[in-house]
């Protein structure tokens, strides 16, 4: 009786949630390591600014835009619709990327973890894996090496297309007891709340990061599997303007 009363409370938990307040009514802009005063479990890091219009719509510019959700979370379903509006540079790595179980903090080499999803402007569709921020080379999936690997969710002669809503979802859950992360990647390309999965990869700790020999205190292989729950995170990169609606965090156990 004692373990059925246990797993009734466990079931009867909510499942932890997050949801933008950007359509609150007040219009404002966050700069480096500004805090929301209206929603005090986000900030701004990185390079650019972040304006809230208080109509639901957030607006990222600048070169390197980081808007971070701090709540800590494991297995979690993030999901976002995004719009491209103009760029200053042309980056081979911009996009709508999200990462999520993050621990990227920019004063740290080591202990950079963070899974990351990413639609980048020319159209492709990646997974990706960062241990060491600044040294070696992310894990990705798939490979950048490997062209003909390449995932392209739009035309790569045209790439993602200007003004127009993109939904995208990213779960991470661990699986197989505790073993290994699954990472599964969504797009809804037609704004209509149809979201149809484009990738899924595993990682069972074949996946490695070249390390370029850094060295970390205590054990930090380069093959380590994000286990440990994180921050969630919004990127791009060489903006003039890019902007985000309806950003939706749930975690379930």
């Amino acid at each position: 009786m004692m373990e059925l009363a246990v797993f009734l409370a466990a079931a009867l938990v909510p499942p932890h949630i997050w949801y933008n307040t950007w359509d609150d009514g007040h219009d404002r802009t966050l700069q480096f390591m500004d805090k929301d005063l209206y929603d005090k479990s986000t900030d701004f890091d990185g390079i650019g600014k972040a304006r809230i219009d208080g109509k639901g719509i957030l607006t990222l510019t600048g070169d390197a835009p980081r808007y971070r959700v701090l709540d800590k979370f494991e297995n979690v379903n993030v999901t976002f619709y995004a719009k491209r509006i103009d760029e200053h540079k042309q980056l081979d790595y911009q996009g709508f990327v999200v990462g999520a179980r993050s621990q990227h903090y920019t004063d740290r080499t080591c202990g950079a973890n963070t899974y990351y999803a990413s639609l980048t402007y020319d159209g492709r569709v990646s997974l990706e894996k960062e241990l060491f921020h600044g040294h070696g080379e992310n894990a990705f999936y798939p490979d950048i090496h490997n062209e003909g690997a390449q995932n392209y969710a739009f035309d790569s002669s045209d790439g993602v297309p200007k003004d127009r809503w993109i939904g995208l979802r990213f779960i991470v859950k661990t699986v197989d007891n505790g073993s290994a992360v699954l990472l599964e990647m969504y797009l809804d390309k037609g704004d209509n709340g149809k979201f149809e999965k484009v990738l899924e990869f595993k990682d069972d700790g074949n996946w490695a990061v070249k390390d370029d020999q850094v060295k970390c205190d205590g054990y930090y292989p380069n093959n380590r599997i994000l286990l440990e729950p994180g921050f969630v995170f919004l990127r791009n990169d060489g903006l003039g303007e890019a902007q985000y609606r309806d950003l939706l965090i749930t975690e379930s156990k």
